[in-house]
């Protein structure tokens, strides 16, 4: 979690590339206390985001599609470890690539990378989202056709708002979007204990990545808003992808094991994690934003899967 405060003035030379000047004292100051001006944007932005993905797992129970379990490395417990491992280290070289490409200031292959980036997982799993649970729509022409052109306005959608970042709201839709459609697949394809191991992952990393790895470096170019939809900006506050992505699965994932009871179990235990890790922002740049909420909602998912 970030708070988007810009620790450095920037200039851009005649090559559209992004020049850095040493930080200013002022940039370095940060008074800030957490009010509810300040949480609520951010937990209504999450609570959005998770009963959209929660209304996608119900059409996934009710029209019962048989979907493939996400299971690279096998279903044992030493295989959904494997399987975790495969995505979080997906995660950390695209994290370290933007780095790189950060701290060599170019703005201009940033900018295409994120736009190809985004541009296509949007495109793959709009089109796998919706070929699996929109109704059978009769006439065969539709149900080949709506699925690609919605694929294709999505992806058009969210590239465009990451060539041309400048719109909060349309920034905003974009990031709400992208981890709507992130969380839901992984809520359908990813099953126990697979499900239960794969936050956990996510969240040790995210620790190591905030305090010790690529996203401190990243965090500390004061360069957040160059990522687009990767990086939602909810008032005052930046918040990566991917915390409301696995905010969002839990519920979901509560949903389809155990119904509406479950999911609203797991929503309000990570929500109460989410005001936690805000709380923990006071007077810090940033924080992770994954461990609190992601340890609690994982726990009670857990519980859940120990039901008899």
């Amino acid at each position: 979690m970030d708070t988007g405060t810009d620790q450095s003035d920037r200039k851009t030379d005649s090559s559209g590339e992004t020049s850095r000047q040493e930080p200013s004292k002022e940039s370095k100051k940060l008074p800030r206390q957490i009010s509810l001006k300040l949480v609520l944007p951010v937990v209504g932005f999450t609570i959005l985001a998770q009963v959209l993905t929660m209304l996608v797992a119900l059409r996934y129970v009710s029209a019962q599609v048989a979907v493939p379990a996400y299971e690279p490395f096998g279903s044992s417990v030493e295989g959904s470890v494997g399987n975790s491992l495969m995505l979080v280290v997906s995660v950390f070289l695209v994290t370290v690539i933007m780095v790189w490409l950060i701290k060599m200031n170019k703005a201009s292959l940033i900018r295409k990378f994120l736009t190809g980036f985004v541009s296509f997982n949007t495109f793959t799993l709009t089109l796998l989202l919706t070929d699996i649970l929109l109704p059978s729509l009769g006439d065969p022409n539709f149900q080949t056709f709506v699925p690609i052109g919605s694929a294709v306005a999505a992806a058009v959608f969210v590239g465009y708002s990451s060539v041309k970042p400048g719109s909060a709201l349309r920034g905003a839709l974009a990031s709400l979007l992208l981890a709507v459609e992130v969380a839901a697949y992984m809520a359908i394809f990813i099953r126990p204990p697979t499900i239960i191991i794969l936050p956990v992952a996510f969240a040790l990393y995210d620790l190591y990545a905030v305090f010790k790895g690529p996203l401190k470096a990243l965090i500390s170019t004061g360069d957040l808003p160059m990522l687009g939809p990767l990086v939602a900006k909810i008032g005052d506050l930046e918040i990566g992808l991917g915390d409301i992505a696995f905010y969002s699965l839990l519920p979901a994932s509560g949903f389809i094991m155990a119904g509406w009871v479950g999911a609203l179990l797991i929503l309000v235990v990570t929500n109460i994690g989410l005001m936690a890790t805000l709380r923990m922002l006071q007077n810090r740049r940033s924080f992770p934003g994954l461990p609190i909420p992601v340890l609690l909602g994982t726990f009670g998912l857990l519980l859940i899967l120990l039901q008899p």
